[in-house]
């Protein structure tokens, strides 16, 4: 079946040239009644043996019923939207590509050629003044540190350095990540999850952490550190591979 939130985006793109952010119970509700159905008015056949997930399954049903209507709906106006254009639509089109596709794939493949043609320009002053603010950020995070973590940015192992002085970073970061994690949990009372690794290993990918980052110091000045060093790779990357009329493509 269609993503619902695929098609009510296109459908409001087609409508109104605007793409809504929209979470699945939003969609839903733009199109049927609210509570179109209930799940304490499903009821299960004499024959069926209770159990525990009883609950979970009325939710699955509901949650099907809900979406197949929405769909259903869906359908009926995006087809209302293909009519408005019938004479301009190859025959068979909606059978043959789905809803929407000369309307909104059409005019990608003109704006894709557009930049193929014409290229990406970049602000480069732009890009300088966002790396510089994440450098303040970075530096203003790291700054009142304990020793113990502030120390660890004071490693200065880049991508050329020897794998085993790599290993012993990720090490150490792993080690703190955890340290600060039981802080956070003793200060709170509470149990905290985080990001891991399959192996239950603290995970050391950075963009997993961003939502714990307010909670603890180090945490928040790893996240930006991190933040700034990508910024500041893709504005020298940026500088180095742009033309001389300031084009970065093609």
């Amino acid at each position: 079946m269609s993503d619902i939130k695929l098609l009510d985006s296109l459908i409001s793109l087609a409508l109104s040239d605007k793409i809504p952010e929209r979470n699945y119970e939003q969609v839903v509700n733009n199109y049927l009644e609210p509570n179109f159905v209930n799940e304490s008015q499903i009821e299960f056949h004499d024959s069926w043996e209770p159990s525990l997930h009883d609950d979970l399954y009325k939710y699955g049903i509901a949650d099907s019923i809900t979406t197949l209507e929405t769909y259903q709906k869906q359908t009926r106006i995006a087809s209302e939207i293909m009519k408005r254009y019938s004479t301009e639509f190859v025959n068979n089109a909606q059978i043959k590509f789905g809803f929407l596709t000369e309307g909104i794939q059409v005019k990608a493949v003109i704006a894709l050629e557009e930049v193929t043609r014409n290229g990406l320009t970049v602000n480069i002053s732009q890009l300088e003044k966002l790396a510089s603010e994440l450098q303040e950020k970075q530096e203003k995070a790291q700054a009142g540190l304990p020793s113990e973590y502030g120390a660890y940015f004071q490693l200065n192992i880049g991508k050329n350095k020897k794998k085993k002085e790599l290993k012993k970073r990720y090490v150490i970061l792993e080690e703190l990540l955890v340290k600060a994690i039981k802080e956070l949990e003793n200060l709170t009372g509470r149990r905290i999850c985080y990001p891991t690794k399959p192996d239950g290993r603290a995970s050391l990918m950075h963009q997993q952490w961003k939502h714990l980052a307010d909670s603890h110091p180090f945490i928040k000045a790893w996240v930006e550190t991190e933040y700034a060093k990508f910024m500041s790779q893709f504005v020298t990357n940026v500088k180095t591979t742009r033309t001389t009329s300031g084009t970065v493509h093609p």
